[in-house]
């Protein structure tokens, strides 16, 4: 098993724990030589972004089996999500978001939010950011820390129980 990035790490190995399936996890710096070895043979599935991936999806040297996110990626609206071809109710979803360094005065995060949501509004910020694979969707900014927060203690228990590392 293939996955490029700490956070398809973490997608994986909730993957696992929930399928109750056993892989070997083969580490890489970045999606090009892991979609090589995908490619050539070398590893059998990855998990990793379909930006990175679908240029090879189009041209039939990869064949994308699910996508992890709850709802289809409108880059690949035939390809099921994981809850739908084989796990119900999986709802893992990787994200995406920005940050300031802790101490920022509220005033400049409201206006880096307000800024934000200005952008999400724009139709040609949303086509490109489509384009790239994402979904986006804007939220408030303690809405964004409450993510956080669930997350963490969501991939903490799914860490200790499947031993997964950031190497």
């Amino acid at each position: 098993m293939q996955n490029s990035n700490r956070i398809a790490r973490v997608l994986t190995a909730t993957l696992v724990l929930l399928a109750g399936i056993e892989w070997t996890h083969v580490p890489y710096k970045g999606s090009a030589q892991a979609i090589t070895d995908l490619i050539s043979g070398n590893v059998q599935v990855m998990c990793d972004s379909v930006a990175a991936s679908l240029p090879h999806i189009r041209s039939g040297k990869l064949r994308a089996l699910a996508v992890v996110g709850a709802r289809r990626s409108p880059l690949l609206p035939d390809v099921p999500t994981v809850s739908e071809a084989a796990l119900p109710g999986y709802k893992v979803e990787s994200w995406t978001g920005l940050m300031a360094p802790g101490g920022t005065p509220k005033p400049v995060i409201d206006r880096l939010h307000q800024e934000i949501v200005r952008a999400l509004a724009d139709p040609a910020v949303l086509k490109r950011l489509g384009e790239a694979g994402f979904q986006p969707r804007s939220s408030t900014p303690e809405a964004y820390v409450q993510q956080i927060r669930d997350d963490l203690g969501q991939w903490a228990g799914v860490v200790k129980a499947t031993g997964a590392t950031a190497d």
